[in-house]
């Protein structure tokens, strides 16, 4: 219905106003030649009394204000600038896919409903949402400044400063400073870190699921670190002492993998392997936990926002102590500067329109099996199981045909045997007989496969040790070096790589003696001289 009326009420203001205006090439709003037909759109007083196309690769600039009529039709496919716009009950506009709207401030008036966004509107001031206005599309709004009103954009009423909102939910800055570079969440000039750290409710001020965040990074040098990302719920307002920790046992583990922080100053994105329901009503505590095992510039930091004297921060690093996050040793410091944060918050999930019991894929005997079963299912053409190494980029492995319509318990199965990293992700997308689709959450699957080929030289050593092997993936193996009683005497998590891999051990502080070396569940007697 909605597509019928933009329709009809552009054929309507084709009928009213008549002429068309198309951009030729890049320029000037008020030049003759930016246009096809050498004359450009005339503005009353920044009114716009024509329609108006911005061509794919075409940018045009207006140095003024622009209001869109009612019955005037706007669509830009290419770019367009401006300073204030106002988008007037009865205008179209439609910033088709590709297409970017760039303004200073934008208001969109009482019962603007006909503006359709499947590009980017850029607002580099404040965005009015006024009563009974509308925006809806695939693309997204992104509001430098403030939100204000009780219109919908993209289905929600935005309240919310610096934030760019899309279908289904909003990327909203929690805080933002420039005034002090720290050493957290990540201290570069260390092997080991773990910090954690809160931000209020009233600078959430937003319910949803939390799908992802993003810290504010000076880019002093490029590096790739593997962490984990702790979320948790508090009635905590700062840390009173060293051992003040939340700990990751009162929190959710939601995201393993690789943060990639390149020499570009600018703001870096974690997106999580399982997203967090932040209720709108507690603190939320953050943990990053970092053993990357490399040393990097000391100099490398990360932008924060000032709290004191509230100390909102807990951190601890280190070259030799690996930090357990479930119990955390003593806290090198608090601190009342918090990094700048973006926080991705999703409304909830439209239920599926299966009653799904479950999907749990489970590795066994070199075959991850994939099992799912519905108790009912309503329109359901197939399911697609997706599958991803990183949670962010999928391939598609299988397409399983559903029952359509089922009141009754249908049990699946099928089988992933191919594999290149020691942790994989697998969910189910659902798909509609109308092309409507849903997905499932992520699962994690730790693949076990064995080392082989390994070879331990010297030994006796005296130095260190230099071990050998075959692995036929990536992840990470645990390795612990052990006297005869059993007490570790050296511990390291070593990622390792598929194919023949070459790590150098240094344990010349060893006492002289014989040890167990312990490596992916395989024990070997080595000398120390």
């Amino acid at each position: 219905m909605r597509i019928l009326t933009l329709i009809l009420s552009l054929l309507v203001s084709l009928t009213v106003y008549g002429q068309t205006y198309t951009s030729t090439t890049t320029g000037s709003w008020t030049v003759g030649s930016t246009w096809v037909g050498g004359s450009s759109p005339v503005l009353t007083s920044g009114q716009l009394n024509n329609n108006v196309i911005i061509e794919v690769g075409h940018t045009v600039t207006l140095s003024g204000n622009l209001t869109v009529k009612n019955g005037v039709t706007l669509s830009v496919r290419g770019k367009l600038v401006a300073n204030s716009v106002d988008f007037q009950n009865g205008s179209i506009v439609i910033v088709e896919s590709g297409g970017i709207f760039q303004m200073t401030n934008l208001t969109n008036s009482n019962n603007s409903t006909n503006v359709t966004i499947n590009g980017s509107l850029n607002v580099s001031g404040n965005f009015t949402a006024n009563s009974g206005s509308d925006i809806d599309g695939n693309g997204t709004l992104n509001v430098s400044g403030t939100t204000s009103g009780n219109g919908t954009t993209f289905g929600q009423v935005l309240m919310c400063t610096n934030c760019t909102a899309m279908t289904g939910g909003i990327v909203d800055v929690i805080v933002d400073g420039n005034t002090q570079n720290i050493d957290i969440p990540i201290d570069c000039g260390y092997r080991y870190n773990y910090s954690e750290q809160i931000y209020y409710r009233s600078e959430i001020n937003r319910s949803g699921n939390i799908t992802s965040l993003s810290f504010e990074y000076d880019g002093y040098e490029a590096f790739t670190e593997p962490v984990k990302i702790y979320l948790g719920l508090t009635s905590k307002t700062s840390f009173s002492g060293s051992t003040d920790w939340v700990t990751s046992n009162n929190m959710t583990l939601v995201y393993t993998g690789n943060y990639v922080l390149s020499n570009t100053a600018g703001w870096y994105t974690i997106n999580f392997n399982t997203p967090f329901y932040y209720n709108n009503v507690d603190n939320l505590v953050i943990g990053v936990y970092e053993y990357g095992y490399d040393y990097h510039s000391s100099s490398a930091d990360f932008l924060s926002y000032s709290t004191s004297p509230t100390n909102r921060v807990i951190y601890f690093d280190s070259d030799s102590q690996n930090p357990n996050p479930a119990s955390p040793p003593t806290a090198d410091g608090i601190w009342y500067y918090v990094p700048s944060l973006k926080l991705k918050i999703e409304d909830l999930p439209t239920p599926l329109p299966i009653e799904l019991l479950y999907f749990k894929p489970k590795y066994e005997d070199d075959i991850v099996k994939l099992r799912w079963s519905t108790a009912s299912e309503h329109n359901n053409d197939y399911f697609t199981i997706e599958k991803s190494y990183d949670g962010i980029m999928y391939n598609v492995i299988k397409t399983v045909p559903g029952a359509g319509n089922s009141t009754h318990v249908i049990n699946y199965y099928e089988e992933d045997r191919s594999f290149t990293s020691s942790i994989v992700y697998y969910r189910l997308k659902q798909t509609d007989f109308d092309g409507q689709f849903v997905r499932t959450d992520w699962e994690s699957v730790f693949i076990d496969k064995k080392i082989t080929d390994l070879e331990i030289i010297p030994n006796p050593f005296e130095q260190e040790l230099n071990i050998t092997f075959i692995s036929e993936i990536n992840g990470i193996k645990t390795l612990n070096l052990t006297d005869l009683i059993g007490n570790v005497v050296y511990h390291e998590d070593i990622m390792v790589f598929d194919g023949l891999n070459n790590v150098k051990i240094k344990l010349n502080t060893l006492s002289s003696g014989v040890y167990l070396l312990n490596f992916d569940k395989m024990s070997f007697k080595v000398e120390h001289y």
